[in-house]
C-alpha cells in the first residue's frame, strides 16, 4: 500500500478505543474469515554466537537478517505526515529467538515502571506473537522503550481477556533492552525513534502438556507495534508484519511462517 497515495485526514479505522481485557493486543472478538492461501514467510538467520541484549542492534549478525517493515492495518488510512515506520529483524540459534526492533518515533512514550505490566496501556510497544503450527496455544511477548518486558501464555485464542492469563508470572529467561534516540516521555521536543532487542528462550515456551517444545518445532509469528504520540490523530497507531486486515492481533490464521535460514548477505 503506497502511503503517498493515501488521502489525508482520515481516521484510523478500528482504533477508536483500547480494551482493558485484551492484553497487549487488539482483539475484536472475532477472526477475519478465511486465512490467506499461503502464509507469508519471515526468516530468522541462524547464528552461532549469542547476541548481547543491549537494545543497540550493533552486532554484524543483525545486518545479515532481512528487515521486515511493519505496515498499518489494511483498513487503515493515515495522513502521510503521521506515519512513522519501523522494522523487525530475526535471528535464531538452537536455544533462542532474537528479535531486533528499530522504530521511527517523534514522541517516544513509555510510562510503565516494571516488567509484566500491561504496557500497551502505558505507552509505545513492540510485540511478538509466537505460535506452534499444530497446537492451539501461543505466546505474546513485548518490550517497551524503557526495556521492560511482558510475556503472556494463551492456551487458546478463547483465553484472550481472561484475567488468569495476565496475572501469571513472566516467562522465565526472556531478556529485553531498549535505547531511545531522544527524550523519553517529553512531548515538547522531537525524538528520532527507539530500538530494542528481545531474546526468547524457546525451551521456556511449553506446550499444553507442560513440556518444552522441541528445537525443530514449526512456528508461526506476528510482529506488532503500538505507537502513541502528540503528532498523531489516532489512539494509537497500530501496525504489524504480516499486515493484518483490521485491529485484531489474535488473528492466528494471519500469522507468518517462521523459517530459520543460513546467513544471508
Amino acid at each position: 500500500m503506497n502511503i503517498r497515495g493515501w488521502r489525508k485526514g482520515v481516521f484510523l479505522a478500528g482504533c477508536a478505543c483500547l480494551m482493558a481485557g485484551s492484553g497487549g493486543c487488539r482483539h475484536g472478538g472475532e477472526t477475519e474469515g478465511m486465512p490467506p492461501a499461503e502464509r507469508p514467510v519471515l526468516k530468522a538467520v541462524e547464528i552461532a554466537t549469542p547476541i548481547t541484549v543491549d537494545g543497540k542492534l550493533s552486532e554484524d549478525a543483525w545486518r545479515t537478517a532481512p528487515a521486515y517493515s511493519l505496515k498499518p492495518l489494511q483498513n487503515a488510512i493515515l495522513p502521510a505526515t503521521e506515519w512513522e515506520g519501523g522494522t523487525i529483524r530475526l535471528l535464531r540459534d538452537r536455544e533462542r529467538l532474537y528479535v531486533g526492533i528499530e522504530f521511527q518515533d517523534r514522541d517516544v512514550q513509555a510510562h510503565g515502571d516494571r516488567d509484566q505490566q500491561r504496557h500497551y496501556l502505558l505507552g509505545d510497544l513492540a510485540e511478538i506473537f509466537l505460535k506452534p503450527e499444530n497446537t492451539s496455544c501461543y505466546w505474546e511477548i513485548y518490550v517497551t522503550p524503557r526495556g521492560h518486558k511482558t510475556g503472556y501464555f494463551f492456551p487458546s485464542r478463547a483465553y484472550c481477556g481472561l484475567a488468569s492469563v495476565f496475572d501469571a508470572p513472566i516467562i522465565p529467561g526472556i531478556e529485553a533492552a531498549a535505547v531511545v534516540d531522544g527524550s523519553l516521555n517529553d512531548y515538547t521536543d522531537t525524538d528520532r525513534g527507539w530500538s530494542a532487542e528481545l531474546s526468547i528462550p524457546l525451551r521456556s515456551l511449553k506446550g499444553l502438556d507442560g513440556r518444552p517444545l522441541t528445537a525443530d518445532t514449526p512456528w508461526t509469528i506476528l510482529g506488532c507495534r503500538y505507537n502513541y504520540g502528540v503528532h498523531l490523530s489516532t489512539r494509537p497507531v497500530l501496525s504489524s508484519v504480516p499486515q493484518l486486515p483490521k485491529a485484531d492481533f489474535h488473528m492466528l490464521e494471519r500469522f507468518g511462517t517462521l523459517k530459520t535460514v543460513s546467513e544471508q548477505r
